[in-house]
């Protein structure tokens, strides 16, 4: 509470301050930022070719003729990764037909080469085939297996149709014999491959099922073909295998003598992806994650395998397997001038997209935005591969190159689905003299309030235009729409001392208005807005200036991204960085981020590593405001943001402007209430002069009023499943449930009618929580009286929305008045709510300086 000053108020003074247009922060080079997501610039049926014809002897230039871009290298592979998985031409009409679908992800990684594998039974036959010179081997022994003269049946083999590599095989397969191989030599963690199986029927006479199994990761995955089924994706879990896919869509297995089927592991994206001649599927990993701002649950998680060997495991079906590696790197054995040697020292495949992006009506200043561009692809990039961004400033375009990098072993390829590249601009603020119009101020009104319904301070003043022709003839030149200004309030006491400065309005002149009211009398009247106005509609707008805060989230590599960071950018970019740096953040200290890769279910949204949609998190809302994308935050965030002091006593805030000497002037804040209003002081207002000090805060006036409106009395909660309901539901909702005062309530229905509040959504579904929720909003109506109270006193420069007021009423009637019994508000703190100060600013007494302040009582708010 704050202490009553000795001093008496006698004379308020004011300096009204106007600037020149040159005291607005200026543009001295644009932002930009592009948001590219490449399913919405991949033409369907475009782009296979370069050339109208092919001839028999070159090989078509894929990619040419997608207009979006100017050069898709041929290393580069389009992929769509949704229930099914597609490349190339595929992938694009996929895409184009599931853009509604927020579950399958579009994009370009590298393309996989095949590098076959001698395939060698150790130890072998005398009449084995040799493994062909310059390729791996990849040496297997016997697990189970019936054998013949003491030498097993399985046994190297070169197939007809593949001449130059050699398979493995079971050689005869006896009904219901179990037959298994395993390689010596183990393959990377996450190592992709293909194997190649040459079916050779069923055992004659075989009484149990047929199956097929083909093992990888150190036994811990697995594919089977199973006789009459669709092959199935295993997990090995707690000592059993476990179904995690059946692949649909795949022709029933037959085992047919003389067919062929192929199956590639690969790793794209963080997905497990499996392919069967063709019929592509992705596989999403997840493990339980640890309790945090979500509770309990799953999270996606990449998936990988373990360094191990390849298992075959037989049940009556004879097959010859061969295996062959898919590696992303730039030669392999048996390419021109590629050595006869192992591929593990080549070079890493490389490759990119390039293209331009128009600047619309910009004018470029090449070397500040040159300097400061950044970007960022969207995607996947671990494991040792590299997506980067490269950006470049022409005439009319930003020409970007998104280049992708395999990991230094070829086992990993990254994935890119999007694009965010961003040029911050430079703002300038001349230090420019200001016109000191206060002689000319006749009147004025303030308004602030709660900023959820108050949407800035706002002022409005007339002003004696012939009073501003003696303070300067031009005038003109600083007393002008769109032009800065400021307001400075102080009281002279009785004693002739005066009390500090106070910065109390910075902001700009939105709107003038010229009359006449009599003769010789010009009048002018300001309209006077604070640098909220400049972030709201026809003032500012979302455009290509604003990149998606996904690009904040990646700059920070994955550490939390909290909301005001983002309202920060957006300040920033909309009104400059010294607003930006400005900004005061208020929150509590374990507040939730938006976004974290750090920790578990943290985060409003949560963080998936492998990418799971084509959309962005945080995209910029084109077309719509600053101010409209801060309240998309502030909802996120259960916050609010306006300008004011951050403890909500003035002279405790940033100083600003360089006209401003050491006064102190609102800056942005974005925070939660309890928060803001925090350590708020009380200004105690007494309707008589009781003690010394009174006399400042003496109330005129002392209004009660009811509010109907939030009599509440009684509370339906209703809720419908997550996944939706049908249109034609013949009652409000699935879930409903209903709180009432109780009748020894005043505001019970029994006393006049029931007013009802009605709160919806999904989240009261789950059982007991309509009736927990209907119970706890009625708590908190029970026993309130929800009335406004409304009260003017002599002028506090230094009162704003939120602070404490405490009415004093309790004369007697000792000196020949009374205090008001039936007001019943003496003692009880109320919060204000709105605020309202008149000024006329040439004139003594109590009508110079007043404030009215409309307060709701603490009780009801609950703080």
């Amino acid at each position: 509470m704050l202490p009553p000053s000795p001093k008496i108020k006698d004379v308020a003074e004011f300096a009204i301050r106007a600037y020149q247009d040159d005291y607005i922060p200026k543009v001295t080079s644009h932002h930009y930022s592009i948001a590219d997501v490449f399913q919405d610039l991949v033409h369907r049926d475009q782009g296979e070719s370069s050339r109208a014809t092919i001839d028999d002897i070159n090989p078509p230039q894929q990619w040419g003729n997608q207009p979006e871009f100017n050069r898709i290298h041929p290393n580069i592979a389009a992929v769509f990764l949704g229930e099914r998985v597609y490349w190339g031409a595929e992938a694009i009409r996929a895409c184009h037909e599931a853009k509604a679908s927020s579950s399958a992800v579009f994009g370009f990684t590298l393309k996989a080469r095949k590098q076959f594998l001698n395939c060698v039974m150790t130890p072998g036959l005398s009449g084995d085939p040799a493994p062909v010179s310059g390729y791996e081997t990849l040496r297997w022994k016997t697990l189970k297996g019936k054998t013949v003269s003491g030498h097993s049946r399985w046994e190297t083999y070169r197939p007809l149709r593949f001449p130059n590599v050699t398979f493995i095989t079971h050689t005869v397969q006896t009904p219901d014999e179990v037959a298994e191989a395993q390689t010596i030599d183990s393959l990377a963690a996450n190592a992709q491959f293909e194997a190649t199986l040459l079916w050779r029927g069923v055992a004659e006479y075989q009484t149990q099922g047929a199956a097929f199994r083909l093992m990888w990761g150190a036994g811990t995955l697995s594919i089977v073909f199973r006789l009459g089924a669709a092959p199935t994706v295993e997990r090995f879990e707690n000592n059993e295998w476990k179904l995690w896919k059946t692949l649909e869509g795949v022709p029933l297995t037959t085992f047919e003598n003389g067919t062929e089927t192929n199956v590639a592991i690969q790793r794209i994206a963080g997905r497990l992806v499996v392919s069967v001649d063709g019929h592509g599927y992705e596989l999403l990993g997840s493990s339980k994650a640890k309790g945090t701002a979500r509770g309990e649950g799953y999270d996606l998680r990449d998936v990988t395998w373990k360094s191990g060997g390849l298992r075959v495991r037989s049940y009556g079906v004879s097959v010859m397997v061969g295996i062959a590696k898919l590696l992303h790197v730039e030669k392999l054995v048996g390419d021109e001038k590629a050595p006869k040697t192992s591929p593990k020292g080549f070079k890493p495949m490389k490759g990119d997209v390039e293209r331009d992006v128009t600047r619309p009506g910009l004018t470029p200043r090449m070397d500040a935005e040159a300097a400061n561009g950044t970007g960022k692809p969207g995607g996947w990039a671990k494991d040792g591969t590299k997506s980067t961004i490269a950006t470049e400033v022409r005439t009319n375009v930003v020409r970007y190159v998104c280049a992708l990098e395999a990991s230094p072993d070829g086992i990993s390829a990254p994935f890119a689905n999007k694009v965010v590249a961003q040029y911050l601009g430079l703002f300038t603020v001349d230090n420019a003299p200001f016109l000191d119009i206060t002689k000319a101020c006749v009147s004025g009104t303030e308004t602030t309030g709660f900023p959820p319904i108050c949407p800035g301070a706002e002022w409005t003043i007339e002003v004696d235009r012939s009073a501003l022709d003696l303070i300067d003839p031009n005038w003109r030149n600083w007393v002008k729409q769109f032009n800065p200004i400021e307001i400075l309030i102080r009281w002279k006491y009785t004693d002739h001392t005066t009390s500090e400065w106070v910065g109390r309005f910075k902001g700009y002149i939105s709107l003038v208005s010229m009359k006449v009211t009599g003769v010789n009398k010009w009048m002018l009247t300001l309209h006077l807005r604070d640098p909220i106005m400049r972030l709201q509609k026809r003032h500012s707008v979302i455009d290509h200036n604003y990149a998606p805060m996904d690009l904040r989230f990646v700059q920070k590599r994955g550490a939390p991204l909290y909301g005001w960071e983002c309202v920060k950018d957006i300040v920033t970019i909309a009104l400059g960085e010294n607003e930006g740096n400005n900004l005061i953040a208020q929150f509590p200290p374990f507040h939730y981020p938006l976004m974290s890769a750090i920790t578990d279910n943290g985060g409003w949204v949560a963080h998936t590593p492998p990418p799971t949609s084509n959309k962005f998190k945080f995209p910029a809302p084109f077309g719509s405001t600053p101010i409209e994308w801060i309240q998309d935050f502030a909802k996120m965030d259960y916050a609010m943001f306006f300008y004011g002091h951050p403890t909500g006593t003035f002279g405790t805030s940033q100083t600003t402007g360089s006209n401003s000497g050491t006064v102190q002037w609102p800056v942005p804040i974005y925070g939660q209430y309890p928060l803001i209003i925090a350590g708020r002081p009380t200004w105690v207002v007494p309707d008589d002069n009781y003690e010394p000090g009174d006399l400042n805060l003496l109330a005129f006036m002392g209004e009660i009023t009811g509010l109907p409106e939030e009599q509440i009395n009684r509370v339906l909660v209703w809720s419908n499943p997550p996944s939706g309901v049908g249109p034609d539901l013949p009652f409000p909702a699935v879930r409903m449930a209903e709180g009432t005062l109780p009748d020894d309530d005043p505001n019970a229905a029994i006393y006049s009618w029931a007013r009802t509040l009605i709160h919806t959504g999904s989240q009261f579904f789950q059982p007991g929580l309509a009736n927990y929720h209907a119970e706890r909003v009625m708590a908190l109506y029970r026993g309130k009286k929800i009335r406004r109270y409304r009260f003017e006193c002599r002028g506090e420069e230094r009162m704003q929305w939120g602070d404490l007021v405490m009415p004093k009423m309790v004369n007697t009637g000792a000196n020949g008045s009374y205090s008001d019994p039936h007001l019943g508000v003496n003692g009880e703190r109320f919060r204000i709510w709105r605020l309202q100060n008149s000024y006329r600013f040439h004139e003594h007494g109590p009508e110079q300086f007043k404030t009215e302040a409309t307060c709701l009582p603490v009780s009801a708010l609950g703080f």
